[in-house]
């Protein structure tokens, strides 16, 4: 019964960090496509104000990724899996309480027969 839930597990668990990733790398890419929406068109409001951090975060982004159109290939889909699963091993392994081991220190006391051997 618990191989058989093990097997279950890794079915599912492989296709679904997959899904997650892919829809996280669509976000990253309507996030940025927003940003540089904002910085290159006229706006109205509270993002007139904003638009000139706007301006500065889509130049930083521009040369991040070498002011070409950021596209999802398999690669990176898989490499948004790798950080997924390393973040999840990290937030997995912060939540444990930490055990501090403390060792006293003992004293021999000789015993009266290793007295006679000496």
């Amino acid at each position: 019964m618990v191989l058989l839930y093990s097997i279950i597990i890794a079915v599912v668990t492989g296709p679904l960090i997959a899904v997650l990733s892919g829809i996280s790398l669509v976000n990253l890419q309507r996030g940025l496509e927003a940003i540089s929406s904002i910085a290159k068109t006229p706006q109205k409001g509270v993002l007139r104000q904003l638009k000139p951090y706007f301006k500065q975060l889509d130049l930083i982004l521009d040369n991040a990724f070498g002011g070409s159109k950021f596209t999802i290939s398999p690669t990176n889909i898989l490499l948004m899996g790798v950080i997924i699963l390393l973040l999840a091993l990290l937030l997995e392994n912060s939540e444990k309480p930490k055990e501090v081991v403390v060792r006293k220190k003992t004293t021999t006391i000789p015993s009266k027969s290793e007295d006679k051997h000496d």
